[in-house]
């Protein structure tokens, strides 16, 4: 089971998968969801990601709070931008915070550009653990206990076994 990002507790799976690359994407809680990508992203990736987070928009009744685990994501058909970035800044009142690690340079100088034309509310990190923790600090806010479909102890639980053994 996949412990980055709760991915093996998440619901409301869907895939996007073709022979450049992978996009998966699944929810925590109301308004809480997670994708993890390798390979080369395409428009269809893009669709898809911008589909399902439009459901997440109509179902949920928060703002967005979004973790991407991008380390695998090797690079992005250029013409994929913009529509992303176009419906990212159309809908940025619906979103609290992206974090998104990236290790590709092109895919990091992407994320750059996306973040100014949107206003400021997409964060990158160089790992994913540092995504992780940026979730686990959100998430354990006071508050966040009835946007969570995931039983609270499993944030204790997957935060200890990610813990390196001594």
């Amino acid at each position: 089971m996949t412990r980055a990002l709760l991915e093996g507790y998440g619901r409301a799976k869907r895939s996007c998968v073709n022979s450049q690359g992978a996009l998966h994407m699944w929810t925590l809680g109301d308004g809480i969801f997670c994708t993890r990508g390798h390979g080369h992203v395409g428009m269809a990736a893009v669709e898809a990601l911008i589909d399902y987070t439009e459901q997440r928009i109509v179902e949920q009744s928060a703002k967005l709070l979004v973790f991407h685990d991008w380390l695998e994501v090797t690079g992005y058909e250029s013409k994929a931008r913009l529509p992303l970035s176009r419906w990212m800044f159309e809908h940025r009142a619906s979103y609290e915070v992206v974090h998104v690690a990236v290790r590709s340079r092109l895919v990091a100088m992407g994320a750059s550009v996306v973040n100014l034309a949107i206003g400021g509310f997409l964060k990158t990190h160089p790992t994913v653990r540092d995504v992780d923790v940026e979730m686990r600090r959100v998430l354990g806010r006071s508050g966040m206990e009835s946007r969570l479909k995931i039983a609270r102890e499993l944030l204790v639980v997957a935060h200890c076994s990610s813990r390196p053994h001594q």
